[in-house]
């Protein structure tokens, strides 16, 4: 019994179907074209199932003779709903044969998709992995500290002293040559500013003259 074997006898709708009635979904009279193909395959042992004696003629002459379930419960002197419930129980072992059939046949698929030749080792173990991402890490902490012990060093050489109280000593100059800033704490390093700068003293024009 093979998948191409269920594709060839059964659409999807067939299996539905078969499917509903065995979980008391629909009624059996939805199934009835359905039974000849069963009688067929069973017969042909082409099902590798086992069913009793009932089941047997409740499949042979619903699906080759034709049969209602009232003409079976007079020949076999049996209840119809005993012979009913045989009837699903014989539905329900071909509907768990396909399905496990299907089953089987995706997974032998699925397997047989995988390209093993083509499938290659890890070049890396996750270890190796881990101590690359571990030593850059490292470079780049390492990096950021230079970079702010460099920053750190030019600082010391930085002039304290806004750009307001620049202009502010500049239009206030009271000793020639002196020029006071006020000292500032920068907030990363207690740097002292000089408190004053010496600035050239230019000549006055008088001088000049005389010179002349």
């Amino acid at each position: 019994f093979t998948a191409s074997l269920i594709e060839q006898n059964f659409t999807d709708y067939d299996l539905r179907r078969l499917e509903s009635y065995t979980r008391n979904l629909v009624d059996y009279h939805l199934i009835l074209d359905l039974v000849p193909i069963l009688a067929k395959l069973f017969y042909l042992n082409r099902l590798p199932i086992q069913l009793t004696v009932v089941q047997m003629a409740l499949l042979s002459g619903i699906g080759f003779q034709y049969k209602t379930i009232e003409q079976l419960e007079s020949e076999l002197n049996l209840p119809q709903s005993q012979l009913l419930a045989l009837f699903n129980k014989l539905v329900k072992k071909i509907i768990d044969l396909i399905n496990s059939t299907q089953e089987s046949e995706i997974g032998k698929t699925f397997v047989n998709s995988l390209d093993t030749a083509n499938m290659q080792p890890l070049e890396k173990s996750l270890r190796q992995e881990l101590n690359e991402v571990a030593a850059t890490i490292r470079n780049r902490q390492t990096e950021e500290l230079d970079r702010l012990m460099h920053d750190q060093k030019l600082l010391k050489y930085s002039v304290n002293g806004s750009e307001d109280a620049w202009k502010e000593e500049l239009k206030n100059v009271s000793e020639p040559g002196v020029i006071s800033i006020p000292r500032v704490l920068n907030k990363r390093k207690d740097v002292e500013a000089p408190s004053h700068f010496d600035v050239p003293k230019s000549k006055s024009k008088k001088k000049k003259m005389n010179n002349k």
